[in-house]
C-alpha cells in the first residue's frame, strides 16, 4: 500500500496526522453523513422493537431527519409493564401523537398493560394516513379479549385518507367513531398466536359498511346472526380466514360465501397482523400454496382448509388451480376432479438436488385441462422428460386434447428422444 502513496502521506502514516491534515477527510465524512441521514432508506420507514433508551434515541434521530416529510412508523413492545423501560413509555406516546399529521401507515403492537395509553394518545388528526394497524397481547387466557375498547376519539375523526386497518383483540362494539365507515380493507380479530383461545367476534359488517377486502385473524368464530345474511358478503372482493382449528371450519360451511369474488384461507396458526400465509382458495380462481422447507414437508399432512372445499358449491365455481408440490398428495385427489378446471399450476418451492421431480399420485383425470404451467419458484430447476410424460398420462388419460404446457424457470433433460418426442405431441410447449 505504502508504495502506492506519495512519500508525504506514507510519512504521515508513521508520524502522525495532524488535525490540519485530517479536517478536509472530516469534512468529507460529515458531508457524505448528511446526504445519508437525508436519504428516504434511512428516514422513511422507522421501526421501534425495543424498550431501550438507546433504540429510543434512533428513532429520534431519523424523526428528526424525516424533518416535515410523510414517514411510516411501526411499534412493538410486547413486554408487561413491570418488565419494560419507563422512560421508553412517557416519551413515546408523546413523540406519536407530535407526529400524527406526518405518518402515512401506523403499525402498533402492544401489550394490554399500557395499550390504552398509547390508544389515547392517537387523537389528533392524521391527514395523510393511509393504514393502521394496532394489536394488543392479552396477559393471559383469563383476560377477556376484547377489554380494550377502540376509542371514538381516535385521530380525532379526521383521517381522510384512511382506508386499511387492523385491530387484534380490539372491541369495536361500542365504537362510534366515524373513520370505521370509510374503511376498506380490515384485518379483525379476537385471539391470536399468542396463547388466546377462540372467539365470537361481532358482525364487522355493522360497524365497517364500505368494506371490500376482511381478514379475520386468530381464533375468530363467525357465529354471530349477522353472518348469515348474503347481503354483505356480496360486496367483498377478497375474504380472508385464519383458522387453526377443523371444528372452526365447521362454522364456516353455513356462511353464504358464494358472492364473494376470491376467499383466501390460513391454516396453522396465524402471523402478525398484515403477514397472511399464502393459502388461496377463490371461487374463480383456486390455489393452494405452501412455502415450506424441506424439513417442513412432513408438517404438511396436518394441513386442514381443503375441508372447506368439500362445499358442494366449489366445484362448479373453480376454473383455475394453483397448488404446491408440499400439499399434492392430501390436496390433489380433492381438487383435480372439479369438473371445470382449465388451467393448472404445479408451484416446486425448493430444489431437490440438481434434477428434480414431480408429485406423484395416482391417475386423476382433468378431462377439461386447456394449460398445464410448471413454475419454480428458483432458478435452475431441471426436470426428466420422462417425468413430465408421465405426469401428463396421469392428467389427462385417453383425453387427447390438446394441452399448452407452460414452464416457468424450469428446463427439461431425457436420456433418449422419445420422451423428447412424446412431450412435443401431446402438449404445445412455452418455455418461460
Amino acid at each position: 500500500m505504502t508504495a502506492t502513496l506519495p512519500p508525504e502521506t506514507t510519512r504521515k502514516f508513521f508520524l502522525g496526522w495532524t488535525f490540519e491534515d485530517l479536517r478536509y477527510v472530516l469534512q468529507l465524512s460529515t458531508r457524505w453523513r448528511a446526504i445519508a441521514m437525508d436519504d428516504p432508506l434511512y428516514w422513511h420507514d422507522i421501526a421501534l422493537r425495543k424498550d431501550s433508551l438507546r433504540a429510543l434515541r434512533q428513532m429520534q434521530q431519523r424523526l428528526d431527519a424525516a424533518g416535515e416529510r410523510p414517514f411510516c412508523i411501526t411499534v412493538e413492545l410486547l413486554n408487561p409493564l413491570g418488565e419494560i423501560n419507563v422512560t421508553v413509555l412517557s416519551v413515546l406516546p408523546a413523540l406519536l401523537s407530535a407526529k400524527l399529521a406526518q405518518i402515512q401507515r401506523l403499525k402498533l403492537e402492544l401489550h394490554s398493560d399500557y395499550a390504552p395509553v398509547f390508544l389515547s394518545a392517537l387523537s389528533k388528526s392524521a391527514p395523510l394516513l393511509v393504514a393502521c394497524r394496532i394489536g394488543v397481547l392479552l396477559d393471559s387466557e383469563i383476560q377477556v379479549w376484547n377489554s380494550i375498547p377502540l376509542p371514538d376519539s381516535l385521530f380525532d375523526g379526521d383521517a381522510p385518507c384512511l382506508v386499511e386497518m387492523g385491530l387484534r383483540n380490539i372491541d369495536i362494539s361500542k365504537s362510534q367513531s366515524p373513520l370505521l365507515s370509510r374503511i376498506q380493507t380490515l384485518a379483525f380479530g379476537g385471539g391470536s398466536a399468542w396463547h388466546i383461545p377462540f372467539v365470537a367476534i361481532p358482525n364487522v359488517f355493522t360497524h365497517f359498511p364500505s368494506l371490500t377486502c376482511v381478514h379475520f385473524t386468530g381464533g375468530a368464530l363467525l357465529t354471530e346472526k349477522g353472518y348469515r345474511e348474503p347481503g354483505p358478503w356480496r360486496s367483498l372482493k377478497e375474504l380472508w380466514l385464519s383458522v387453526y382449528d377443523k371444528s372452526a371450519f365447521h362454522a364456516l360451511e353455513t356462511l353464504p360465501l358464494s358472492g364473494v369474488e376470491q376467499i383466501w384461507t390460513v391454516d396453522g396458526k396465524p402471523r402478525a397482523i398484515g403477514k397472511p400465509a399464502k393459502f388461496m382458495y377463490a371461487t374463480s380462481r383456486l390455489g393452494v400454496r405452501g412455502r415450506l422447507r424441506r424439513y417442513e414437508t412432513a408438517g404438511v399432512q396436518s394441513y386442514r382448509s381443503h375441508d372447506l372445499l368439500r362445499r358442494t358449491s366449489f366445484p362448479d365455481m373453480v376454473t383455475a388451480l394453483t397448488i404446491s408440490t408440499d400439499l399434492w398428495e392430501r390436496i390433489a385427489p380433492i381438487l383435480l376432479p372439479f369438473p371445470y378446471v382449465r388451467t393448472l399450476t404445479v408451484v416446486m418451492h425448493y430444489a431437490l438436488g440438481r434434477l428434480n421431480r414431480l408429485p406423484s399420485v395416482g391417475r386423476v383425470i382433468v378431462s377439461g385441462l386447456k394449460t398445464l404451467r410448471i413454475h419454480a419458484t428458483y432458478n435452475g430447476a431441471i426436470l426428466a422428460s420422462s417425468d413430465v410424460v408421465e405426469f401428463c398420462n396421469n392428467l389427462l388419460g385417453d383425453v387427447r386434447l390438446p394441452v399448452r404446457l407452460v414452464l416457468e424457470n424450469v428446463s427439461m433433460s431425457g436420456d433418449e428422444p422419445a420422451s423428447h418426442d412424446a412431450v412435443y405431441c401431446a402438449c404445445s410447449v412455452t418455455i418461460r
